[in-house]
């Protein structure tokens, strides 16, 4: 699927640090920058690099420690995010990825400003637009692949702007079938629809007034001073039809984390 980054969450780790290690190995790019093993070496690498045309981005990981394991130590994420973002000054843009709670990713978010992006995976949450953390901005989609997040943006190294031109557009074509409701109602006799009238004239100038403060905000904050972005989630099919090597490849590892399971 060409991931450019997979960070970790603690129940990644359920079927064992083994089955983690072997498709790392395969080429599943996991990265976490606070799970070691017992002799003190991070397992994983911490973030990757990865170029986007001219822009240079570093994704960073961090696991929650909900669950404990005899081959692995979760560290403290604060401390190993404190260590390392520094090193990570010559990139464009900082990404985190973050099982923790999302409360405790703001708070990351707002201690070090370094963090630009953070993409949360709290499991007690579902889709959450964006939210203004120090410089970052905050957002996950909700787990167990009923949504597909979309973040777009345009980068500019500058604090974030809510790109207002989808709301905009939506908000026109409202007032269009509103104008077109009222002209209808126009032609009836005088005392037909009255009040439906009324009420869409009301509505029509809720929608003017709230075109024209969105596209005051656009004028006053000049897209050359700011960085854009607009969140979207796709809800997803749950009735997809069944493919015999994905079933194959399924029943694979559910028979591989069922031998790991097994005491030895």
């Amino acid at each position: 699927m060409r991931f450019d980054g997979v960070g970790i969450g603690s129940f990644d780790l359920a079927a064992g640090i083994n089955l983690l290690m072997a498709t790392r190995d395969r080429g599943l790019p996991w990265i976490s920058a606070n799970i070691y093993d017992r002799t003190g070496v991070r397992i994983f690498p911490p973030y990757r690099i990865v170029e986007y045309g001219d822009l240079e981005a570093a994704i960073v990981a961090v696991t929650d420690p909900l669950i404990s394991s005899e081959a692995v130590e979760i560290r403290d994420a604060e401390r190993e995010l404190s260590q390392l973002l520094p090193s990570l000054g010559h990139v464009d843009i900082i990404i985190l990825l973050s099982s923790l709670p999302f409360q405790q990713t703001v708070e990351l978010a707002e201690r070090h400003g370094q963090i630009d992006l953070a993409i949360t995976a709290d499991r007690h949450k579902k889709n959450l637009q964006p939210v203004h953390a120090g410089s970052a901005l905050v957002f996950q989609t909700a787990a167990r692949g009923q949504y597909m997040g979309m973040f777009e943006a345009k980068w500019r190294n500058r604090p974030w702007m809510e790109d207002k031109s989808t709301e905009i557009e939506t908000l026109k074509g409202q007032l269009a079938s509103l104008s077109r409701q009222i002209a209808r109602l126009a032609a009836l006799p005088p005392d037909t629809g009255a009040e439906k009238a009324g009420s869409l004239q009301a509505r029509k100038r809720q929608l003017l007034n709230r075109i024209d403060e969105l596209e005051n905000s656009v004028v006053s904050h000049s897209d050359e001073y700011l960085s854009t972005y607009r969140c979207t989630f796709i809800p997803l099919s749950a009735s997809v039809r069944k493919d015999p090597a994905i079933e194959q490849v399924i029943r694979k590892a559910d028979k591989r984390i069922r031998e790991l399971r097994q005491p030895r």
